[in-house]
């Protein structure tokens, strides 16, 4: 854990400002009144920079608590956000809740994809993006 967040810090965290705009390109919709949900959310870097656009509600998912809790304390101070501590093949958020769904670099931690998509597909709306 300690490397990764050394790493996320230092050199990945730079890519994120990019993910969101790619984001924005692919999306093509405005982020006003939209709910998105980060899968895998770790210590909420790309959180960070969704908080920069204008969200309804900002969920970031996470099976690890100690990755939560840094990402609480990285983005304390925001009344959109909320984090929970949870498997992605079993997501707590009632059916076609989510307009966006963006995932980066935790597919490789799902222990069983299809479970894993059929629970994202579950929660993302009728005309809903997914972005991993």
């Amino acid at each position: 854990m300690k490397d990764y967040e050394n790493i996320a810090n230092n050199i990945i965290k730079k890519i994120y400002p990019f993910l969101v705009l790619d984001l924005k390109s692919y999306y093509k919709q405005e982020f006003v009144n939209k709910t998105i949900i980060e899968l895998g959310t770790g210590p909420g870097h790309i959180i960070e920079e969704l908080l920069k656009n204008k969200f309804k509600h900002i969920y970031g998912i996470d099976i690890s608590l100690e990755m939560l809790i840094k990402a609480q304390k990285r983005n304390i101070s925001n009344n959109k956000l909320q984090l929970i501590n949870a498997n992605v093949e079993k997501i707590p958020l009632k059916d076609e809740s989510i307009d966006i769904i963006i995932s980066r670099g935790s597919i490789f931690f799902w222990k069983n994809l299809e479970k894993a998509l059929r629970e994202s597909f579950r929660i993302l709306k009728n005309n809903g993006f997914m972005l991993v």
